[in-house]
């Protein structure tokens, strides 16, 4: 989903017809955060501390570049906010 994300804020950036971006999840909840058995295996013993570093900083750095967009963006968010990690950076 990260990816998919990425590709989007990329093609947004390069579209000078874009006004403003709508984000919004489908379904019940809004969720931009790690899947359950990401977050597990992130937790398993033996991960150094530059594997997790790096994984996480991928992680984000896929999510982040909504904030460098010129236009205004609207997170529309429903359900279960507490499930927002990187949907910080839309000010959950």
């Amino acid at each position: 989903m990260g990816d998919v994300f990425t590709r989007h804020i990329g093609f947004i950036q390069r579209e000078a017809a874009v006004k403003a971006v709508i984000i919004r999840g489908a379904g019940k909840d809004f969720s931009i955060g790690g899947h359950r058995d990401m977050l597990i295996g992130l937790g398993k013993p033996g991960r150094s501390e530059k594997e997790l570093r790096d994984f996480m900083l991928a992680f984000y750095n896929r999510w982040l570049p909504v904030l460098d967009l010129s236009v205004p963006v609207i997170a529309v968010l429903q359900g279960d906010l507490h499930r927002c990690s990187a949907g910080i950076c839309l000010r959950c």
